[in-house]
């Protein structure tokens, strides 16, 4: 038991006495404080923008302040030491020197997150940048508490859609144009299939003229030829006839003669 909580004694309780807390509790908010940290970023903030800065990025002068104090820290306890050992002071100038020197090219900005309210403020703004690199939240667009703006979420919904209607109207100028671009190309596919057409054609038609006069002249040269043996078969059918009727004449003298002499 603890502070009057709990059981008096474990025994029998199957537990060990301890008391814990109860992490289902849930504390009361005050509606009014939470709607101000959410619209503006903070307690007294004006336009969601922090008081003091620092306290969420760090005070970067002072961390390099701090960083240099602890190379001039080893520096001088180098030439402390130097001293003691009676080295002449030119010799320590240049000892210090490039202490120092090696000191500050090797100083890197320290992971380790210190007990200084600057840099765990300066390794909490690096782990925000990292996450809001890993999210795609961009510094220049995104403002702490806009999502809990009613009227800004209404403008920015207005102003995408507007977008939005804006790409599509551009998408279908830009279908339109290559539609016509295809209807033009093929119309001048066309054109061309037809220009092929006719000079094909007018090839056609001036072969046809090239060889009608040939044939012109094979049909009258057939012609004459034709006429030719016609006259040629109508001589020879004269002559035979010719032939035909001195046989005749002959055979009759012959007939004569004969009845004659039998008279």
């Amino acid at each position: 038991m603890y502070n009057g909580i709990g059981l008096r004694t474990a025994r029998g309780s199957g537990t060990n006495g301890y008391v814990q807390s109860n992490r289902a509790f849930v504390k009361p908010v005050n509606v009014r404080r939470a709607e101000e940290i959410n619209r503006t970023g903070g307690i007294g903030a004006r336009d969601g923008e922090w008081k003091a800065r620092t306290a969420v990025e760090g005070n970067k002068e002072i961390n390099e302040h701090n960083r240099k104090r602890e190379v001039e820290a080893q520096v001088y306890a180098l030439r402390d030491e130097l001293e003691e050992e009676d080295v002449p002071e030119a010799e320590i100038d240049k000892k210090c020197d490039e202490l120092r020197q090696e000191l500050l090219a090797k100083m890197p900005t320290p992971k380790k997150v210190g007990t200084d309210s600057h840099q765990n403020a300066e390794a909490k703004a690096r782990d925000d940048q990292k996450l809001r690199d890993a999210f795609g939240i961009r510094d220049d667009r995104h403002v702490p508490g806009a999502a809990f703006d009613r009227e800004l979420q209404d403008q920015l919904k207005a102003q995408r859609q507007a977008e939005r209607e804006a790409r599509a109207l551009e998408e279908a100028e830009r279908a339109r144009a290559r539609k016509q671009k295809d209807l033009d190309r093929r119309e001048r596919e066309l054109k061309e299939k037809e220009k092929a057409l006719k000079r094909r054609e007018r090839k056609r038609d001036g072969g046809d003229d090239g060889r009608a006069p040939k044939r012109r002249r094979a049909r009258s040269a057939s012609s004459s030829s034709s006429s030719s043996s016609s006259s040629s078969s109508s001589s020879s059918s004269s002559s035979s006839s010719s032939s035909s009727s001195s046989s005749s004449s002959s055979s009759s003298s012959s007939s004569s003669s004969s009845s004659s002499s039998s008279s």
